[in-house]
């Protein structure tokens, strides 16, 4: 038999701590080992009872959400689902999941809640994703200093039209990656950026709104028929998401799991090589857009009108992880070390590419893949690699 997930409650109103105790220990799966009042109390009760998961209130006397999620994620990290009713203050949801906590859920209404029952099942299905999300995979994301308007304009100057969108999809925990990558990544670059996360709809505007203040891109809420601009991000919920419409041109940056997982995976592997022209993948070291261990590549790909015949008729891979060490610090990537996967993709005309790889020459890192060759693949997997 499994072992039941267990979890802490916090939260400083004993009617809260019951109705969230009784909601979870509802579920046969779950097992609501304590409660605290109080950042303080919940972090003694960590380091004794070994939870799970905490399920974790923001506005507490003695310490508060922010400063308990900054002590338990340095001294004894535990997935935190966030449960509280500031969801109209910025400066807690974005500070909340800059730190690392996996959720944000919003009370149902108020600071003293009678309507939590019609959460139920969304409270659950929070507990066990997060019982499930990989620590390692969550850092707490250092920041320089806030942006005013003047310096963002002055960070745009001389910037690129846009070419591209780099479309981003991310479950649990996925805003603390977004933050980093928008942090580190330079808004010059000719293109935008469209984030699907899973993030309550009712906490996105204040998230987005202290957001904007601590990096340098332009972040906004998605809206249907909004126009994409360079150097700008779009975020939006998988609970209202927002699609890229025909002949657009996205990047994705994806895990390797992506690649080769059955199932659902499949699933969309054949759908995006079938109805998109999916013409290029960069395997990527690791570390770079993820915790140090895990892979990331990007994927890029051309949205098309349905057809009968599948778009995608090529595929180019660059493979820039194999004897390749790259570290966040000591050694970072750099613009340089993308030079020759640039030129090689030819963005003035990508019909016009030539491999380096043959079998004279085994070395060369970019290769070409037709689409029956892909589609043979066991599970269409796109896991591939030669050197």
């Amino acid at each position: 038999m499994e072992t039941k997930i267990k979890v802490l409650v916090v939260d400083d109103t004993a009617f809260m701590r019951k109705a969230v105790a009784r909601i979870l220990s509802s579920d046969p799966d779950i097992q609501v080992v304590g409660s605290a009042r109080n950042g303080a109390e919940a972090l003694e009760m960590v380091r004794s009872l070994k939870p799970d998961v905490i399920t974790l209130d923001m506005d507490m006397p003695v310490m508060n959400g922010l400063m308990a999620t900054k002590h338990i994620m340095v001294e004894c990290p535990v997935p935190i689902v966030v449960l509280s009713s500031l969801t109209s203050d910025g400066v807690v949801t974005f500070e909340a999941l800059r730190l690392g906590v996996v959720d944000f859920v919003p009370k149902p209404s108020g600071a003293i809640s009678t309507d939590i029952g019609r959460s139920k099942r969304m409270l659950v299905d929070r507990i066990k994703a997060a019982r499930t999300v990989n620590l390692e995979n969550i850092r707490r994301v250092r920041l320089g200093k806030n942006w005013d308007r003047e310096e963002r304009v002055a960070s745009l100057y001389g910037f690129s039209p846009l070419d591209y969108v780099v479309a981003l999809g991310t479950t649990l925990s996925g805003p603390n990656t977004v933050i980093r990558l928008l942090a580190q990544l330079p808004p010059t670059v000719p293109a935008a950026v469209l984030v699907i996360q899973e993030i309550s709809p009712r906490i996105i505007e204040s998230f987005v709104g202290e957001f904007r203040r601590h990096v340098p891109w332009k972040i906004q809420v998605a809206e249907p028929g909004a126009a994409l601009e360079q150097g700008t991000c779009h975020l939006c919920s998988s609970e209202r998401p927002v699609v890229l419409a025909v002949n657009g041109r996205a990047a994705v940056v994806l895990p390797d799991n992506v690649l080769f997982e059955g199932g659902a995976g499949e699933t969309i592997r054949r759908k995006l090589l079938h109805e998109c022209e999916l013409h290029t993948l960069l395997r990527l070291p690791t570390g770079l857009f993820y915790a140090q261990g895990v892979k990331a590549n990007v994927l890029f790909f051309d949205k098309k009108a349905a057809s009968e015949t599948p778009w995608t008729k090529k595929l180019w891979i660059y493979d820039l992880r194999t004897n390749k060490h790259f570290t966040l610090k000591t050694n970072p990537l750099r613009r340089e070390d993308l030079d020759e996967f640039v030129a090689l993709y030819n963005p003035t005309n990508r019909f016009q590419r030539t491999p380096t790889w043959s079998e004279e020459n085994p070395d060369g890192r970019w290769r070409v893949y037709g689409y029956d060759e892909l589609i043979a693949r066991d599970k269409a997997s796109l896991d591939i690699f030669w050197l």
